[in-house]
């Protein structure tokens, strides 16, 4: 037989009661560094494998408890700016870069002026600190982020060999500029460090390249082509496409 209904009372008075559960919420100054340190995993990541789905990504980049933070800010209308430079660059605007600062050895702020004269419509992402650059040296860093993420170079073996992945495309590897004199194989890798000797066939259409370079460039394919060789391998780095 069934038990009472008044009897159910009782059992409810027996049960223990509810404890909150408190959720450890990280401070607001550890929450931003971690965004960022996502942030330039993301780069490098995109930089070695090309471009994928960004939420994809940040689902499975992201520490345990932060994927629905990822969830909550990729629904909303109006995404706080990074704090940091995620301008998409073109190819031809990386390469206006490296060439201002690797060919034509000029300081970073100098290129500022010239590279927003080439490229107008490029706009520069406000930082979102309160102390956080603005203005000029906004645009001068964010150039200089892009150049020091764009020091990408084949990798080699230890036999001077390049590396190439299941797909027979070269591999990537990052060496920060102030290492590259150091490297193993440097008598290889200096043929991409300035842009008329790593990609001559593009210093030769570009509007914004000096007649001497493209006289030089125009020699050293020649010269290339004398030896049986073409573009250099992995010369052409991969860049974010632009909307």
């Amino acid at each position: 037989m069934l038990p009472p209904l008044n009897s159910l009372d009782l059992l409810k008075g027996q049960l223990p009661a509810p404890q909150h559960i408190h959720q450890y919420q990280a401070p607001p100054r550890f929450r931003q560094r971690r965004e960022q340190q996502r942030e330039q995993h993301w780069e490098q990541h995109r930089e070695q494998h090309g471009e994928l789905h960004r939420e994809h990504y940040n689902h499975h980049s992201s520490p345990s408890g932060s994927s629905s933070t990822s969830h909550r800010r990729s629904g909303s209308n109006s995404p706080t700016p990074s704090s940091h430079s995620n301008v998409p660059y073109t190819l031809e605007q990386v390469h206006f870069i490296q060439y201002y600062r690797e060919d034509k050895n000029i300081q970073w702020q100098a290129i500022v002026d010239p590279f927003k004269a080439q490229f107008p419509r490029v706009v520069f992402p406000q930082s979102n600190e309160p102390n956080g650059p603005k203005g000029p040296d906004r645009q001068k860093g964010a150039l200089e982020c892009r150049y020091y993420r764009a020091q990408m170079y084949p990798k080699i073996d230890d036999g001077g060999n390049f590396v190439f992945d299941q797909n027979g495309d070269v591999e990537w590897m990052n060496i920060k500029v102030r290492d590259r004199n150091n490297y193993q194989h440097i008598s290889i890798l200096q043929e991409y460090f300035k842009l008329v000797t790593r990609c001559p066939e593009e210093v030769l259409t570009y509007s914004w390249t000096d007649e001497n370079d493209k006289k030089e460039a125009k020699r050293i394919i020649e010269g290339r082509a004398m030896q049986g060789r073409g573009r250099l391998l992995g010369g052409l780095i991969r860049v974010r496409p632009t909307l």
